[in-house]
Parts: structure tokens; sequence; C-alpha cells
């Protein structure tokens, strides 16, 4: 595969328009989008208007939650032709996650719930964890 430099107008329009810039002192061009008490970050790899050198190069879709305030899903994206649209695919689903987050409660202990991801797939952990155990399948909420 070969990787292909990104400009910051191409991330910019490949972007959707309901993602806001999030201002990043390191330079490097995020973009943000609140989703109840989630936040949906993507990480450009372009610093300055520049794209990263390969190796460093990966575009981040990161998934944040407010009740533990750090990053609960992460994906790389690598920059090889497509990666606009694996972007927005992986943003959407990490949208869908936190919407599903949003609605569901711990069974356990009534807490928020967090989504997480295990070698079987996305599940909805509890966010008292390791306290607190409660899962619930995302298979059984379809």
């Amino acid at each position: 595969m070969s990787y292909v430099r990104i400009s910051e107008e191409e991330f910019r329009e490949a972007t959707p328009d309901c993602f806001e810039e999030f201002p990043n002192p390191g330079g490097e061009l995020v973009f943000f989008y609140p989703v109840g008490s989630f936040l949906v970050k993507i990480y450009s790899s372009i610093i300055r208007g520049e794209s990263r050198g390969v190796g460093k190069d990966a575009i981040r879709v990161v998934l944040y939650s407010n009740q533990t305030e750090k990053g609960t899903l992460s994906r790389k994206i690598y920059r090889v032709p497509g990666w606009g649209e694996r972007t927005i695919k992986v943003a959407r689903e990490f949208y869908r996650l936190a919407k599903k987050a949003d609605e569901v409660s711990c069974e356990v202990c009534g807490a928020a719930t967090i989504p997480r991801r295990s070698k079987f797939g996305y599940f909805l952990g509890c966010s008292k964890y390791p306290k607190c155990r409660g899962t619930t399948s995302l298979k059984i909420l379809r």
C-alpha cells in the first residue's frame, strides 16, 4: 500500500461539517463533535499544514468520556487511498456507540456506561469499573 500526503485543505473537506476545529496547542489539526457525555475527536496527523512523515502518519479517531476524562475507544486510519471514507465511517460508528451509552445505565449499580471493545466486539461497561464490573452486550440492545 502506498501512503498519500494529505493537505490541510483536503482534510478539512473530508471532515463532516458538524465537526468543529479543536484548539490544539501542539499544532496538530484536530476536529471534535460532542455527543451527550462524550466527545468524538479526529486527529489529522497534520501539523502546521504539513502531514507527518511515514511511520508517524496515522489519522486517529478517539471517543472521550466526560465520566472518565480519558479516551475510551481509539482507532487508527492509515493515510492510504480511501482514508477519508474510512475516517467518516469510524467517526459515525463512535457517534452511534456514544449515543447508545448515554441511553443505557449499568444494570448492576445504575451508573453511566461507557463503550468498550474486546476481542468479541463492542460492549457497554460500567463507568465505575473496576469497583463495578457491570457490562451490557450491544447485541442485546439492537
